[in-house]
């Protein structure tokens, strides 16, 4: 009886070469291998030899159907699963200097517990447990090339983390002086930070 024997395919990269050959037993003579309905993920290719090969160039899960016929004319087929992991973030959220930032990246497509790294941060922010998180210390544009690794596939993705200088509030004290039974208006200014700004009184 011909059986197809492999039961499912690595990981692969985006933009990384991959390879992985389907491997059948029994049957007569030599295999001749094809898809079933779904082509191959774009950038690769499935040969009639059985062989998977290319470079990704989009991330994401397909469900493969592959067929298998042996010089009898015995066809066995298998469904099995390619995915490549991938980032999902569309952006990071912007920070400011002074103040707390944590922004969780996601990822998907891959094994669990995929080690995620970045490089190009600011000054006081660091990766921790799948999130970027610190307190920025010089405001700037930051180019940062966020990597998550595991089971031999790589996803990479670059943002612009833009780190916006310190909140402060412009108005001094005292406040212009009021008179009693005469309407009062003033406005509040401030600059940094991350607009837009709420205004509120804490005390007094």
């Amino acid at each position: 009886t011909l059986t197809i024997t492999t039961q499912s395919l690595p990981y692969g990269s985006v933009g990384q070469p991959y390879n992985a050959r389907v491997t059948a037993t029994g049957g007569t003579g030599t295999y001749t291998w094809t898809l079933v309905g779904s082509p191959a993920p774009s950038g690769l290719l499935f040969g009639t030899t059985g062989v998977f090969s290319g470079s990704p160039l989009a991330g994401g899960t397909t469900t493969l159907r592959v067929a298998v016929q042996d010089q009898a004319g015995q066809t066995a087929f298998a469904n099995l699963v390619l995915s490549i992991p991938q980032i999902t973030n569309t952006s990071l959220p912007g920070a400011a200097v002074g103040s707390p930032y944590v922004a969780a990246i996601n990822v998907t497509d891959g094994p669990s517990g995929m080690l995620i790294a970045a490089t190009g941060l600011p000054n006081g922010m660091i990766v921790s447990n799948g999130q970027i998180t610190g307190t920025p210390t010089q405001a700037g544009n930051y180019s940062v090339t966020v990597t998550a690794t595991g089971g031999g596939a790589t996803a990479t993705k670059q943002f612009l983390l833009v780190v916006a200088t310190s909140l402060q509030l412009l108005t001094g004290s005292p406040l212009p002086a009021g008179s009693v039974g005469t309407p009062y208006s003033f406005t509040f200014s401030a600059a940094g930070g991350l607009p837009p700004y709420r205004y509120s009184i804490p005390s007094g």
